[in-house]
């Protein structure tokens, strides 16, 4: 029997007649007849069984076996305040669950690990948990798996921990569900809002990609069921690319780092078409994608970009 790494019940206390595997996954010490795969068999996805004890301790176990797979599965998505922003400011970044059919589908909890350019952003805080009230919503401690959450450097923890990991560009977020009389989340097909996080905008660039990762190391992205034993319900993995424009481009033709109905004038009369470059010399501000007109494509952008009158 193997275990796989759920970081979501980092510091529950393990039970008599139970193995603490590294750090956050306590699972039953095999018998003495636990055989594994037959000969031939495949070795398949692992997966994930909950059990409680009269406690209610809440035990996580992953066994190599080849139990029936899960139907559904449950997308993770990350979703943007604003797709085009000015340097200097903030940015908020939504982790939705999201069925991957028409039925709302419950879940324990999720490992996301996340991934950003620190050259080009910055994490600042995590500000909202979205409608369902978490057991824990957090940056666990993960010291003794992949340090991806270290506070006071690239792999140094402070001590004690802050919760807040170093701007190094990537992270490990971890939520977990209530226990039992009270309801688990669910993913709608429009997507449960899981958690927001904030990042500072410093430094300008055409595009910057907030990803979810598939794995760093031993710590891995999961999805885990309520229903089917625990079992690991992840489905796709979709991350945003946002633009970061410096005051006085993209659509700021006044340069005062806005975009309100004053530029919206100046950019109608830049407007060309498709492949037409003969926009006037001060219509730089109206070619987002810098292909040489005003069509749009640029239009689109500049919607995106606009921030107030």
């Amino acid at each position: 029997m193997n275990c796989r790494r759920f970081s979501g019940l980092a510091g529950l206390p393990t039970v008599a007649g139970s193995a603490h595997w590294g750090y956050d996954i306590v699972c039953p010490m095999p018998a003495a007849d636990d055989a594994g795969p037959e000969e031939g068999e495949s070795q398949l996805e692992m997966i994930l069984q909950h059990q409680r004890t009269a406690s209610g301790v809440l035990l996580v176990c992953a066994a190599a076996v080849a139990p029936p797979r899960a139907v559904a599965e449950i997308n993770l998505q990350w979703r943007v305040s604003a797709q085009v922003v000015r340097v200097g400011q903030t940015v908020e970044v939504g982790l939705y669950a999201i069925s991957d059919d028409d039925s709302d589908q419950p879940f324990g909890g999720i490992d996301a690990i996340l991934s950003w350019d620190p050259g080009v952003i910055e994490l600042v805080d995590k500000i909202d948990d979205g409608p369902y009230a978490w057991l824990t919503s957090s940056f666990p401690n993960d010291e003794n798996i992949e340090s991806l959450n270290a506070d006071c450097g690239a792999i140094v923890f402070c001590d004690p921990y802050s919760g807040m990991p170093f701007n190094d560009g990537d992270a490990l977020y971890q939520s977990v569900m209530q226990f039992p009389p009270n309801p688990p989340p669910y993913a709608t097909p429009h997507g449960l809002l899981v958690t927001t996080m904030r990042f500072n905008a410093p430094t300008a660039t055409p595009a910057t990609e907030i990803a979810l990762l598939e794995a760093v190391g031993e710590q891995s992205t999961i999805v885990v069921d309520t229903e089917d034993l625990g079992a690991d319900v992840t489905g796709t993995l979709e991350s945003v690319t946002l633009s970061i424009a410096a005051c006085g481009s993209w659509g700021d033709f006044d340069g005062d780092c806005g975009v309100d109905l004053v530029d919206f004038k100046e950019f109608e009369a830049c407007l060309t078409g498709p492949g037409d470059t003969s926009r006037g010399s001060g219509c730089q501000a109206a070619d987002f994608d810098d292909d040489g007109d005003a069509d749009l494509r640029d239009i689109g952008r500049l919607q995106l970009a606009f921030t107030g009158p």
